[in-house]
């Protein structure tokens, strides 16, 4: 075992079992655990993780925790965490590793052991999936996911318990277990299940007035809480200890105990069944493939049924949309449990949903149950209530399972339905069941890709080869994965020889012609659509023809309302979904079956509802994009329809909007192209990008732009162009070539200059200056930003302070402190009436005023940050990013205790927030506050280099590489020190980036001084001053001044010691450091 999840959520790391780190990578780890072997998108584990609220920086805290679960799992060359899909990560590890997967085995060969009879070999495995569990599932780890995950699991363990003590009945070790049981019946209340097999052992103890009060209180109680009773299998069993059956003292399979019963010769035989055995279940397929999961539930649930000891539903209903399968599995799994139906099984086809036929009345059917039990005819009563009565009569002696297929609804099942009796009914319908009672339902889809293949090819009749399955898997997903669409394909091949996989293939692909492909005479996928629709009330059929006009993947009751009823459409909705004719995977969301969809398009009526359908979803996404971007303003619609709901309240709604409606969107845009609409195809794409360009899914992102530039170039419009140009540029920039992104935007600026679209043209330049910066060529992005700040001057005032608050930053990276503080200083006045928007710029003025040694101005500035988070409630990434700043600027005031105390409250925020892409930013502020602790110091950097080349953070890595110089020159060790400098001195130069070449430059001074090199430790000290000087960084002057100051006076040159002296005095003085001056002009040996 490696991975447990039926706790805390740990990895073995060979010696010990060790938390998987964070909550929130605990919730990484299991949900990949979880789906081990098959891609998770990071959309799907950013909503695990984040739920409906992920931050802006979800791709790269994603990141860092992936790359620290692979170090945690690298003691097992087993098991490999690797990218799937360029947009996801995929576990693959075996089942026995993963204490889920290995419970969940223990369970399937518990449950084959008592299928088997070997019930000491089923209790054995039944305890040692219960021996999984060491804690509450997923401890620790919080949100919707994980709560979901835990009920699932807890209701795995409570059948686990069930089947642990069925087991040890069936044992007769009903003394042994009793305590057990009653914790067990303790913990879960409300499981009658639970409460039967303790009444039962109970009653076997001679403690029958025990028994009756555990039924008394569970039956108060769900009286209390649900109004209703105990189901029928614990009435039963209630009824049975009242009259002292004692064939409660047999095992709970139903054999006799070899001792005697302790109550005496007072042992009543049962009864022979009054006729011949019963057997009219149909033929059961060769061919029938699947469905293991929902087989196992009823084969298990049909076994308990018939144990009158145990208390279940007796009732089971299959549904499913048409052809699904619904009758094949009803067969199959009524044949697997006869053996605990000896008294026969009838099977009866109700008509509900049968071409040319009318459902068959209840009362019809009960006549032919009654003359099949042996009941004259002369003797069944007229139909009415005597009949019904006279039919629960009959069945009420007898043992048996009655399978009735193809039922149409709940008034034809449910007076079909027995009394307090031992019989099982095990019903289909294309219908939900929703209101009958006690039922257990068994909702099913279509197959999954690998058993609709083995279907195929058993229907086929020929083995398929490596070589068709490419081929194979397109037939099956044209067919749906629909067992009939599957079976009447295949034998349409085998019937003709003369034809391959690929013309089939060729064939389903027209979409004009595949229902007709999967027809067989009366017997085909559209019939049996067909008979569904017929049986739709006329509101229902005119709504479904109108879902023939959705052209994507799924739809929303508010969608369906903008061409249909507003108010009626969701209830509409439902009933489509209570007869499968739609599917509902999520509250508020809807969907076809793919076959379903090519048969509602035929039905599909009224061009101008697709016109006012793509409407609706244009004038949706422009509210949504209204809500939060700018760029969403880059046209402006008419007024919308007055009886069209296009309203959206807030950002939070605008961004889920896109979302979740991503591929109906493209949907809408490649069907409204088709019709000719090529404004709207556009403008919905630009609505579109703009939201994925927000929050940087360049998947999406690139695929919206995709779809949309041909109708922009069609519609030969300017503007639509530039933006989607912009858009395109900045998704290639996300990917692994992001200088592929530079002609993009060089085509967005050159298109939007055309056009006269300054903002376009603007952002596009600042894309390519930060583009720039971020690949550390500092002095060509400064000259983009220095043409956007010409370009923006026609813009608002918002984009124009944008402009210049990027030429600040990277003129202060540029060693041009003295401009970017006065920008800056610009900025705040222009801004000071307004209440927000400050925070960043004062924090930014703070580390710039202390870079020039201003320091009363720099932390006067931050206690107006301060002040401002404090009103406003700044979220963790401000107040971490502002402790990261405290801690760079004790250190350049050297206060280093106050600069260490800053970094590790910096790094909590970070650990706890998930804020991973900024460890190295935290690193580096505690590895420059070990001053005099170089051994400490080394860790940090060594920590901060790891963590700066994971996320790509050159100016990290340059800070951290010259601390690593430093602390190993002052342990002594100067080749590695020389080699940590020169790695510096070289990212340093690459960057651009002054001030951390001066420290790089300082950083190597030393390691030189450090080997008596003092020419050269001189040389690389001035060349690192003179940085310092140009961009006046005060702190970072007084340093070296004091460092060259030492040189001299090792050289012996007491002028230039004086005169290095004197400076550093003069610049720690204008700073305030009186340690520092107490120190420099103390006297000298």
């Amino acid at each position: 075992m490696i991975i447990r999840i039926l706790g805390g959520v740990e990895i073995h790391n060979g010696d010990r079992w060790v938390k998987a780190g964070t909550p929130k990578q605990q919730c990484v780890l299991a949900s990949l655990s979880m789906a081990a072997g098959k891609s998770v998108t990071l959309e799907d584990l950013a909503h695990r993780v984040w739920g409906g609220s992920p931050p802006r920086s979800t791709r790269g805290i994603l990141y860092g925790h992936i790359t620290r679960l692979r170090d945690l799992l690298k003691a097992h060359p087993s098991v490999t965490l690797s990218r799937a899909n360029t947009d996801g990560y995929r576990l693959d590890v075996t089942a026995c590793e993963v204490d889920v997967f290995h419970m969940r085995d223990l369970v399937e060969q518990a449950r084959g052991a008592a299928v088997n009879g070997d019930h000491a070999e089923a209790a054995q495995r039944w305890r040692a999936a219960l021996d999984q569990w060491h804690g509450t599932p997923l401890s620790g780890v919080a949100g919707d996911w994980a709560d979901r995950v835990r009920a699932g699991l807890a209701a795995e363990r409570l059948a686990v318990l069930v089947g642990l003590f069925e087991a040890e009945l069936e044992l007769g070790h009903h003394h042994e277990n009793l305590h057990d049981l009653e914790v067990a019946a303790r913990a879960h209340p409300q499981a009658e299940v639970l409460t039967g097999l303790l009444m039962t052992a109970l009653y076997r103890c001679d403690r029958a007035g025990d028994a009756l009060d555990r039924y008394r209180r569970l039956s108060d109680r769900l009286r209390g809480s649900l109004g209703h009773e105990p189901g029928p299998g614990l009435r039963r069993l209630h009824q049975r200890i009242l009259r002292n059956d004692t064939g409660l003292y047999r095992s709970v399979g139903g054999s006799r105990e070899e001792s005697a019963s302790p109550r005496g010769p007072d042992v009543r035989p049962e009864t022979d069944s009054p006729v011949k055995s019963l057997k009219q279940l149909p033929a059961t397929s060769p061919a029938f493939t699947g469905r293991d999961g929902e087989l196992a539930r009823l084969t298990g649930w049909l076994r308990r049924a018939a144990e009158p000891a145990v208390s279940v539903a007796s009732v089971s209903i299959i549904d499913g949309m048409p052809g699904v399968g619904k009758t094949a599995l009803a067969v199959h799994a009524a044949a697997a449990a006869v053996a605990h139906y000896p008294e026969g099984q009838i099977f009866i086809d109700l008509h509900g949903y049968s071409a040319g036929l009318s459902p068959i009345d209840p009362q019809d059917v009960m006549h032919r149950v009654l003359t099949s039990l042996g009941t004259p005819a002369n003797a069944i009563p007229e139909p009415g209530e005597q009949r019904a009565a006279a039919y629960r009569s009959a069945l009420a002696d007898h043992r048996m399972l009655l399978v009735f297929d193809n039922v149409f609804d709940e008034a034809q099942l449910r007076p079909l339905l027995p009394g307090l009796s031992g019989c099982a009914v095990l019903a289909t319908s294309r219908r939900r069941m929703v209101d009958i009672d006690d039922v257990v339902p068994v909702a099913l889809g279509p197959l999954d890709r690998v058993e609709a293949i083995r279907l195929f090819t058993c229907i086929r009749g020929v083995e398929r080869t490596p070589a068709d399955d490419a081929v194979l898997t397109e037939i099956v997903d044209l067919c749906g994965q629909l067992p009939l669409a599957i079976r009447i394909a295949a034998a349409r091949l085998r019937q003709r020889p003369h034809w391959t996989l690929t013309s089939l293939r060729d064939k389903l692909s027209d979409e004009d012609r595949r229902l007709s492909e999967l027809s067989s005479g009366e017997r085909g996928v559209e019939m049996s659509m067909r008979v569904s629709f017929r049986h739709l009330p006329s509101d229902q059929q005119r709504l479904f023809r109108r879902l023939g006009r959705f052209p994507g993947p799924d739809f929303t009751a508010a969608a369906v309302g903008a061409i249909d009823d507003p108010v009626g459409a969701e209830p509409l909705l439902e009933e489509l979904v209570d007869v499968n004719l739609i599917e509902a995977p999520r509250p508020g969301r809807y969907r076809m079956h793919d076959l379903v969809k090519v048969f509602v398009q035929d039905l599909a009526v009224d061009d101008d509802l697709e016109s006012r359908l793509h409407a609706w979803y244009l004038y949706r996404s422009y509210s949504a994009g209204e809500q939060f971007n700018e760029m969403s303003r880059a046209f402006t619609l008419p007024p919308p329809p007055a009886d069209l709901d296009v309203a959206i309240a807030d950002s939070t709604t605008g961004r889920a909007w896109f979302t979740e409606e991503y591929a109906n969107l493209l949907a809408v845009i490649s069907a409204a192209r088709r019709r000719g609409d090529e404004t709207t195809a556009w403008q919905l794409a630009v609505l579109v990008s703009t939201h994925f360009c927000d929050v940087g899914d360049r998947h999406r992102l690139r695929r919206a732009v995709e779809v949309g530039m041909p109708a922009a170039r069609s519609d030969e419009h300017l503007d639509a162009q530039a933006t989607l140009h912009l858009h395109l540029g900045y998704a290639v920039s996300l990917g692994d070539d992001a200088e592929t992104a530079i002609p993009h935007y060089r085509e967005a600026v050159e298109v939007a200059r055309e056009a006269d679209n300054a903002l376009v043209e603007a952002m596009a330049l600042r894309r390519i200056g930060f583009f720039y910066y971020g690949q550390g060529r500092l002095e060509e992005s400064m000259r983009f930003l220095r043409r956007e700040e010409q370009v923006s001057g026609r813009l608002s005032p918002a984009q124009q302070d944008g402009s210049r608050d990027a030429i600040a930053v990277v003129a202060m990276d540029l060693g041009l402190l003295v401009e970017a503080r006065d920008r800056w200083e610009e900025m705040l006045e222009r801004l000071k009436e307004r209440r927000d928007g400050k925070a960043t710029l004062l924090g930014n003025l703070a580390l710039v005023h202390a870079r020039l040694g201003e320091f009363d101005l720099a932390w006067q500035r931050e206690a107006e940050h301060d002040r401002i988070l404090d009103r406003t409630g700044g979220g963790e990434f401000e107040q971490m990013l502002g402790l990261a700043r405290k801690s760079y600027m004790h250190t350049m005031a050297e206060n280093h205790d106050a600069a260490r105390d800053a970094a590790v409250a910096a790094g909590k925020l970070i650990e706890a927030a998930d804020l991973t892409a900024y460890r190295p930013v935290y690193l580096v502020a505690l590895a420059a506050s070990w001053d005099g602790n170089p051994e400490a110091a080394e860790t940090a950097a060594r920590q901060a280099i790891k963590a700066a080349d994971q996320t790509g953070n050159q100016t990290a890595l340059t800070r951290a590489n010259a601390i690593l110089a430093t602390a190993l020159t002052e342990r002594r060790s100067p080749v590695a020190a020389m080699s940590a400098a020169e790695t510096a001195l070289s990212h340093a130069r690459r960057t651009g980036h002054k001030l951390a070449q001066a420290e790089a430059y300082i950083a190597a001074a030393r390691v030189h001084a450090a080997i008596d090199d003092l020419t050269e430790a001189v040389r690389l000290a001035t060349t690192g001053l003179t940085i310092q000087s140009i961009a006046q960084h005060r702190p970072g002057q007084a340093i070296t001044h004091t460092l060259l100051a030492d040189l001299s006076d090792r050289l012996g040159d007491t002028t230039t010691t004086r005169r290095h002296r004197e400076a550093a005095v003069e610049l720690y003085t204008f700073m305030g450091n009186r340690h520092a001056v107490t120190r420099l002009t103390a006297p000298h040996r």
